[in-house]
């Protein structure tokens, strides 16, 4: 197991920011805000990037990045708000 540093968390936490934030232009309003997504990213990629590196499953922060955009996908989808224009025509 790779000796776990400071180093690591905070390219773990650099890439889950720089993740979210780029989550947030991708779904737009249908998707989380900007500082749940932010922060979402963040928590993804050091989840899954300390989970790879306690048990040596491969590039760590390759693993912190997919986990940061995992982590995003499922929230964005389960807790996504329709555009106001779709439920307007919807309710009619």
């Amino acid at each position: 197991m790779p000796e776990l540093s400071a180093v690591y968390i905070y390219w773990y936490i650099s890439i889950g920011l720089l993740v979210g934030y780029i989550s947030r232009f991708i779904f737009g309003r249908r998707g989380l805000r900007t500082i749940p997504s932010i922060l979402t990213g963040a928590l993804g990629s050091v989840t899954c990037g300390l989970i790879s590196q306690w048990f040596n499953l491969g590039d760590n922060l390759i693993m912190g990045l997919i986990g940061a955009i995992g982590f995003l996908f499922i929230c964005n989808i389960f807790l996504s708000h329709p555009e106001s224009g779709v439920a307007e025509i919807e309710s009619r």
